[in-house]
Order: C-alpha cells, then sequence, then structure tokens
C-alpha cells in the first residue's frame, strides 16, 4: 500500500504487522530472521521516501511489528485518506496529481465514464462449476449414467444425463487445480463397474472400481495428501460427500448387476432348482448373450453369461456349464459336443 501513488484505507479496516516470518506463521532462525528484518526495513523506508510518506511510522510495522488503524494511518501520514465507498474514492482522487513514469497525470474521474461489469449467468454457472464438490459429483454421475446406459440398452435418459454431466464435470476441472491421475481412476472404476457386470459370480472388478473411486477422490484435488502451510488453500472433495457417492454408487452397481444378469428371469427358479440338477442341461437362448442375456433351461428363463469373448445369438442351443449363485454360466451346445 506505502508504494501507490495515493495510499487509501475504507473506514475500519488497518495495516501494518510487516514483520517477516516464514511460510505459515512459523518463526524465522534468530540470524536469518535479523537479515531479513533489515532488509525489510531498508525496502520500506526506500518506498517511504519516495512517496512522501512517514518512514518512521512504516519502518515500525517491520521493526516492531506495529499495525494502525485507518484514522491512524491518516494522521501519521501513512495513508491519503478514507473513502467509504467507490463514489467518495472518486471524489477524493479527482483533480489530484500522480507521478508516473511517463510524467505527472492529473486525475479527472468526473470526466470519465464509470460502468460497472457484473457477472454474466455464463460466469456464475462457471463459479458453481468450479466448486470442487460439484466437479467430484458431476464426474461420477456422468459415468454412472453412461455406465446404466451401456449395462441396459435402449434406456437412454441415463446416457443423455452422463454424457451432460460429464461436460460440464471437465467444465468445472478446467477452472481448478486438477490431478488427472484421479479423473483416470474415477473413470476407470466405471470400467470395472462394467466388468463386474459381465463376470459371474462375486468378481475382483466390483471390489477393484470401489477402491478407484476413493483413491481417485481423493487424489482429484490433492488436498488429502499434501499438507499446505497455508489451510485456506487446500481444495478436496468433502469427506461427507465422498461416502456418500460411493455408497451410492455401490448400490447402483449391484441393483443393475442384478438388473443385467436376471433379465427379468423367474425368481422362484433359483429356489426350486439346485446346482446339481442344472449342470450339464440343455436349453435354448432367449435373448442373445452378449455376454450375458436369458436363457431356457428346465422349462424356466434364466440369467445366463457366457465368455466375453463368445457371444451366443437368441435360438441357439446352449448347455449350461456351472452356477453362480442366480446366474448360470452356459457354453454353445454345438462346441461343446466337438
Amino acid at each position: 500500500m506505502a508504494a501507490a501513488n495515493f495510499a487509501v484505507m475504507a473506514p475500519g479496516t488497518n495495516v501494518g504487522a510487516a514483520s517477516p516470518v516464514a511460510v505459515g506463521g512459523a518463526d524465522i532462525p534468530e540470524t536469518l530472521a535479523k537479515k531479513i528484518n533489515e532488509d525489510t526495513a531498508a525496502f520500506i523506508r526506500s518506498v517511504a521516501e519516495t512517496r512522501d510518506r512517514n518512514v518512521r511510522a512504516l519502518e515500525e510495522t517491520v521493526t516492531f511489528a506495529r499495525s494502525y488503524s485507518a484514522i491512524e494511518a491518516v494522521d501519521l501520514d501513512i495513508a491519503d485518506f478514507i473513502a467509504g465507498d467507490i463514489n467518495g474514492l472518486l471524489q477524493q482522487l479527482d483533480g489530484l496529481t500522480a507521478e508516473t513514469a511517463s510524467g505527472d497525470v492529473t486525475i479527472r474521474p468526473s470526466e470519465l465514464e464509470i460502468r460497472n461489469i457484473k457477472l454474466t449467468l455464463t460466469d456464475d454457472i462457471l463459479n458453481i462449476l468450479a466448486n470442487p464438490n460439484i466437479a467430484f459429483l458431476l464426474l461420477m454421475i456422468g459415468g454412472l449414467g453412461v455406465l446404466i446406459e451401456v449395462i441396459t440398452p435402449g434406456l437412454i435418459g441415463p446416457g443423455v444425463i452422463g454424457v451432460i454431466a460429464l461436460i460440464l464435470a471437465f467444465l468445472g476441472f478446467g477452472n481448478l487445480s486438477v490431478n488427472w491421475v484421479g479423473v483416470a481412476l474415477i473413470l476407470l472404476s466405471m470400467a470395472f463397474f462394467y466388468g463386474e457386470t459381465i463376470s459371474p459370480g462375486v468378481s475382483v472388478f466390483g471390489v477393484g472400481g470401489i477402491i478407484c473411486v476413493v483413491v481417485g477422490a481423493l487424489l482429484l484435488f490433492g488436498g488429502f495428501f499434501s499438507a499446505p502451510d497455508i489451510e485456506e488453500v487446500r481444495v478436496t472433495v468433502n469427506p461427507v460427500l465422498l461416502a456418500t457417492v460411493t455408497g451410492l454408487a455401490v448400490v447402483s452397481l449391484v441393483f443393475f448387476v442384478r438388473m443385467a444378469r436376471s433379465g427379468g428371469g423367474s425368481s422362484s427358479a433359483y429356489i426350486n432348482a439346485s446346482e446339481g440338477e442344472l449342470e450339464g442341461e440343455w436349453g435354448e437362448v432367449v435373448s442373445d448373450l452378449t455376454p450375458s442375456g436369458k436363457v431356457l433351461v428346465a422349462g424356466l428363463e434364466w440369467a445366463a453369461t457366457a465368455d466375453s469373448n463368445n457371444v451366443i445369438k437368441k435360438g441357439e442351443e446352449i448347455i449350461v456349464v456351472s452356477v453362480y449363485g442366480e446366474v448360470l454360466k452356459v457354453a454353445r451346445l454345438i462346441d461343446e459336443v466337438e
């Protein structure tokens, strides 16, 4: 402030306490502190002399960490005047002369058109998207929406919402300091979740996906693993939001995995038949196995899955290879016979 052509303060503010400290407020070792204090004091004396301000009062803000109220600063010739608002500031500046590198300049605010530039709707939206919690939430919604559309083709809604949410999430990331490894892990979790839907029985894909979501969120903005000296600059995803979203992701995953695997199959069949009775049974594909779908075995519809590289079309005959809970693992009958 002391270096400005005109030092203006608002009512109720203060200035000073300029003694050097380490980042975060820690004390500096004695010898180093003395050198820094002397250098800073010399610098502020030079500034005060250049701007014709109170040299002693400004030097004491460094050597004794003195602080002054707005009124005291004006009385001590540290500040030029006090202004309560922009209009008051411009009125007091009107007619004053400022020294610049290109010569003296007389300030005439009264001759200028003053325009207030307000934030546009786009700016307001970008400010909302730049919230790390909003950006993380949009990324998760987008990923899950696209995943649901892939698992259950034809719903359309989840896919559209997912793509829009992903676009908005990346728009928000453009205004944040993002660790792209965290973004990659969260997107990778969606691939793992999809792998869970096409894998029979309990798979490591689901667990891997959950781990990727949690670690990705922790890495997303680096705040959980960095230790900045100034706490206010820490940017993280809210832990409560992280736990909530992870829980909802798990619940959604379980629901859609069951939907993808069952395809609306008869639940009574799972109760009335045993694994031993079904293994080796022949049946017919009711809906394409790509690799998950439905088959007709023993007069009942079953959720079934085949090898991921083996698509079995509707109407083809199959044989039950094994049973995993509520899902039949099947193979093309002609392949097994050969």
